[in-house]
């Protein structure tokens, strides 16, 4: 927590909120951003923070799909089933 009468906190965003310790009345609270808007890496479009760091739900669903069945893969030589490590090893 920071000093005085001035909190911050952090959220996995990487949006701060600043609230102050005024009465009831007065209490504001500023959004600062903590680093430069992304696009969402499905479709190009500004990504939200509900879906951060994708714009939509049908985008973040469209990248589970692509990581389920396999479409990050990284390609290398075939490995046959002898060369596995078993459970002995």
């Amino acid at each position: 927590m920071c000093g005085g009468g001035a909190r911050a906190a952090f959220r996995s965003t990487g949006v701060r909120v600043a609230r102050s310790s005024k009465s009831a009345e007065q209490k504001t609270a500023s959004v600062v951003r903590m680093r430069p808007p992304r696009k969402s890496p499905m479709c190009g479009k500004p990504a939200t923070q509900q879906y951060y760091p994708f714009d939509s739900k049908r985008c973040a669903d469209a990248d589970l799909a692509n990581w389920l069945g396999g479409s990050y893969r990284i390609a290398g030589d075939p490995v046959s089933p002898t060369e596995l490590p078993t459970d002995d090893e």
